[in-house]
């Protein structure tokens, strides 16, 4: 439970959470959406970004011809909005295999179009501008969805929701979905259920890796940190 407050967790944990620094990567405003328009851009098919872990069923997520050109960038700037107050604040959502010489990719809540109030989970795998040529303005989340709690965690019970990834039995990897990028809430503070892993696994054990086995993926096991919203 102490790594769960201060944020040492075991090496090894592929989910770990990054600060923004200021200044960092160069953006242009849009009137229109009131979201900064990074301008460092990376042009990929999407039968090469399938090819990263995870992504595999991207082509169907964006309804796109494998060959079609897809216009990424590594960040996406958004205005933060929380379910606790009618504050805002600043944040840099990131999803790239490489910044600063690691993977980089933060975990986000998020809502649907058609129900705002709705907040749902997940992990950012890619920021999407365009698609073949057209504007298309999603980030590609992995999902994770509430699951069951061990009784009388005291975490859950103090409002810390627990989460596994949205996978069916014969499923390799969770479920994609395309989240608009006003869709995007805010930022999450994501950590592994760490009782959960000594339990099954021992008080040694590290956790496997993301891309480690589709068995790890379902077993996985994670808590939303949810005495510290303001990433």
């Amino acid at each position: 439970m102490l790594g769960f407050l201060t944020g040492s967790y075991p090496v090894g944990f592929e989910g770990r959470i990054h600060y923004k620094a200021d200044g960092e990567e160069g953006s242009e405003a849009s009137a229109s959406s009131g979201v900064r328009r990074p301008k460092s851009v990376l042009t990929q098919s999407v039968l090469e970004l399938s090819a990263r872990p995870g992504l595999a069923s991207l082509s169907a997520t964006l309804q796109a011809e494998p060959g079609a050109a897809v216009r990424l960038t590594a960040s996406l700037p958004i205005c933060a909005r929380f379910e606790c107050c009618s504050m805002t604040a600043k944040q840099s959502v990131r999803a790239t295999p490489l910044f600063g010489g690691s993977p980089w990719f933060d975990h986000v809540a998020f809502s649907e179009p058609q129900h705002p109030d709705r907040l749902l989970y997940g992990r950012a795998l890619s920021i999407v501008h365009s698609v073949g040529g057209y504007e298309q303005r999603v980030v590609i989340v992995s999902v994770l969805v509430p699951c069951e709690s061990e009784p009388g965690c005291p975490l859950v019970e103090r409002g810390c929701t627990r989460l596994c990834w949205d996978m069916e039995p014969a499923d390799e990897w969770p479920a994609l979905r395309a989240v608009p990028f006003a869709s995007v809430r805010r930022l999450l503070h994501v950590v592994p259920d760490l009782d959960w892993v000594a339990l099954h696994h021992g008080v040694e054990a590290r956790l496997p890796p993301f891309e480690r086995s589709a068995a790890d993926r379902r077993d996985a096991r994670f808590l939303v940190n949810a005495f510290y919203p303001w990433l």
